[in-house]
């Protein structure tokens, strides 16, 4: 009910699902939070734009940096000869 109000996920101690794990099982069985956590308006759109425009351009960072999927598998995970 906590997640169908406002998409909060309460977790207890040392629980086997972590919160993503716990967002996709609700998500995955169509239950959705009606709402939103009060805190979620405390900045407002031009600060979020901004915030997750920082977050994209360090996620795109790291991947200019990493192998792509053909090469990390040629370095890591081809089958011996």
């Amino acid at each position: 009910e906590l997640y169908r109000a406002n998409g909060r996920i309460f977790r207890e101690n040392n629980e086997l699902f972590a919160e993503p794990s716990w967002l996709q099982v609700m998500e995955g069985q169509r239950i959705h939070p009606r709402g939103h956590h009060p805190l979620a308006g405390i900045k407002n759109e031009a600060e979020v734009a901004a915030f997750l425009h920082n977050v994209e351009t360090v996620i795109g960072k790291c991947v200019n940096h990493m192998p792509d999927h053909a090469e990390f598998i040629a370095a890591n995970c081809a089958a011996p000869r």
